[in-house]
């Protein structure tokens, strides 16, 4: 059996495959190494009852996500991963690397992201190529749903919605300034 998973910092989405077939799947909360420790992924793994059944099936799994880009997350998460699947060979890649794969497969092409967070990159049939476009949800991630909520967030704020969207939004969060700013920074 294979294991397929993509992961945001949100979700996992996890496929099982056999003999080029899905026979199971799940989702999980998101496995972003920059945010979840070897602790938390153990905890997020033990409550999917698909994957503490198929554990020791799983021969190989092939992981891609969000914030695995460094050698040492790449790592830590293979780590992890090989510890709670023992008898799997673990491939981690970042996520930008499972979209170029998924959409380019092994020929050239560009390949952009675009989410909770965005990336892009030129794909040379065997990797993304380095770049330095992607800043990450603080600094950058332009036309993602994190900068679209900053910005929505940001004119609440400073009182430049118009005072319709105004109104939809207080009436669908129930926030005001000062609690917004409190979840923010406290």
């Amino acid at each position: 059996m294979i294991a397929v998973v993509y992961s945001g910092s949100r979700t996992a989405f996890w496929k099982l495959t056999q003999n080029g077939q899905v026979v199971a799947h799940c989702n999980t909360s998101g496995i972003n190494p920059t945010f979840v420790d070897s602790k938390m992924l153990l905890q997020i793994l033990n409550k999917k009852v698909v994957l503490v059944n198929n554990a020791e099936n799983i021969k190989k799994i092939y992981f891609f996500a969000a914030g695995a880009s460094s050698p040492d997350r790449k790592e830590e998460l293979s780590k992890t991963l090989s510890s709670f699947f023992r008898y799997s060979k673990v491939f981690v890649e970042d996520d930008l690397f499972g979209a170029a794969k998924a959409a380019c497969y092994d020929k050239p092409g560009i390949v952009g992201m675009l989410g909770s967070g965005s990336h892009c990159a030129y794909f040379d049939g065997k990797k993304p190529l380095k770049n330095n476009f992607g800043l990450g949800y603080i600094l950058g991630d332009e036309g993602s749903s994190n900068y679209f909520g900053k910005m929505l967030l940001k004119d609440f704020l400073s009182e430049k919605l118009p005072a319709d969207l105004e109104a939809k939004f207080i009436g669908n969060y129930n926030l005001d300034r000062p609690q917004i700013l409190e979840r923010i920074y406290n």
